[in-house]
């Protein structure tokens, strides 16, 4: 769980980027934007999530995030820098006006003859309207497994999903309306 809370922190950062589309325009190269975000702290899970049914709170966790666009050769690309060590993810504008910003890792364990993968599929998706954002983190995690240790725990997956909302987070330097 410990993990899987660390990704929603990374995964409220890929929200602001739609608040920085909301101040001036789209976001390109050479602009970036940082947001302030709430996100519920028990999220909503499907599949064999472990959940601590001991732990209950209505208290929201808090986090900061910066979105900042780069040119390259196939036009300006977005990135969400969550600002911990699940890094950056890029995503981009949709048709619809959303953002939307998705990453994988894959970690492989060998013990012996055994392998166990898993795979973190962190997507974020939000829309903005003026300085406000809201969305949703989806935090996906397959595991498998595959050798003799496996026993009858052959993986899983779980998949948890945190809305939140957020403000932009004036520029200091900004001078004063």
């Amino acid at each position: 769980m410990k993990t899987i809370s660390k990704l929603f922190f990374a995964v409220a950062a890929v929200a602001a980027v739609p608040v920085f589309a909301a101040c001036g325009g789209d976001i390109g190269a050479g602009k970036f934007v940082e947001y302030r975000l709430a996100a519920v702290a028990t999220p909503k899970t499907s599949g064999s999530c472990q959940v601590d049914a001991t732990h209950t709170t209505n208290l929201q966790n808090g986090s900061s995030v910066l979105i900042y666009g780069i040119a390259g050769t196939a036009g300006d690309q977005l990135f969400l820098d969550l600002g911990s060590k699940e890094g950056v993810i890029a995503g981009a504008k949709q048709d619809d006006g959303s953002y939307l910003f998705k990453g994988t890792t894959t970690d492989l364990q060998v013990n012996g003859q055994t392998q166990i993968t898993v795979q973190t599929t962190l997507t974020v998706a939000f829309t903005a309207d003026g300085k406000t954002i809201t969305g949703d983190t989806v935090v996906d995690v397959k595991t498998s497994c595959a050798g003799p240790q496996c026993g009858q725990n052959p993986g899983g997956e779980c998949t948890q999903t945190f809305n939140f909302s957020g403000v932009e987070v004036p520029d200091p330097d900004a001078p004063a309306p």
